[in-house]
């Protein structure tokens, strides 16, 4: 018997399958973040000292919280089934790019000594970041499963 209220909708629904896949690397992606504040955590007080130091330290702290929250915000979303996840996995798919092409931008700015080469390569992966995550973006977006789970 189906609640009137609350239609069944046909087709796949749940976390399994891509939708399963996805939540693993959310978290995953959440813990990376926070390993990789903690392995940078000398790194960060050496260039605090340096003439613009702070600026980058806070603008890269500031990029890394940011994406640590919507990671979260998004696997929370979607182990919650909210239809907001959609939203929310955009939005970190959008900072996940944008925030560090900003730093990029801050650091070939402030540090014109820097490596060019360092640089063009973090746009590379940048580039990267942007196709990868935007065929999870166009994933979320379009599937059945998704649209079924986050109902809520």
């Amino acid at each position: 018997m189906t609640d009137p209220a609350n239609p069944a909708k046909p087709g796949p629904s749940g976390i399994s399958g891509w939708l399963h896949l996805l939540a693993m690397l959310l978290w995953l992606s959440a813990i990376g973040i926070v390993v990789e504040l903690g392995r940078s955590a000398g790194d960060y007080a050496r260039v605090w000292k340096i003439a613009n130091g702070k600026a980058i330290v806070l603008a890269e702290l500031a990029i890394y919280l940011v994406v640590l929250g919507l990671s979260v915000a998004a696997a929370s979303a979607l182990y919650k089934r909210k239809k907001r996840f959609r939203e929310l996995f955009t939005w970190l798919w959008l900072a996940a790019v944008l925030l560090p092409a900003v730093d990029v931008a801050l650091v070939a700015w402030l540090f014109p000594e820097f490596s060019s080469s360092e640089l063009i390569g973090e746009l590379a992966r940048i580039g990267m970041t942007f196709v990868v995550m935007g065929v999870w973006v166009w994933y979320v977006q379009v599937s059945k499963r998704v649209a079924n789970t986050c109902t809520n």
